[in-house]
């Protein structure tokens, strides 16, 4: 059932991760407390090895007293997915009854 976020094109993320990436899930979620913004789970895992570096020093140079390189690899291809908020996102596309069940 793969799960496609489209990436805005004037997202900055979308120089790094392309039009579309794998997601965990069609659904948002807020990943902290209620005030946190909608995110979408990327599916990191499923990423070009490109990928990952690029996004993982993009989040290094946000979060730079928090999280260092290796970290941000790790926060990155963690198989339960990388939250990222959903103003990034124009639309998501998906495959499979599983997935329109879920709708």
């Amino acid at each position: 059932m793969p799960i496609l976020g489209s990436v805005k094109e004037d997202s900055p993320l979308f120089g790094i991760l392309g039009r579309q990436v794998p997601l965990v899930h069609p659904l948002a979620i807020r990943p902290r407390d209620e005030a946190a913004p909608l995110c979408y789970l990327v599916a990191g895992h499923q990423l070009e090895p490109e990928q990952v570096e690029a996004l993982a020093q993009h989040l290094h140079e946000i979060w730079q007293s928090e999280l260092t390189l290796e970290e941000a690899r790790a926060y990155i291809t963690d198989p339960t997915g990388t939250p990222i908020k959903c103003e990034h996102f124009c639309g998501r596309s998906f495959t499979g009854k599983e997935a329109m069940l879920l709708l």
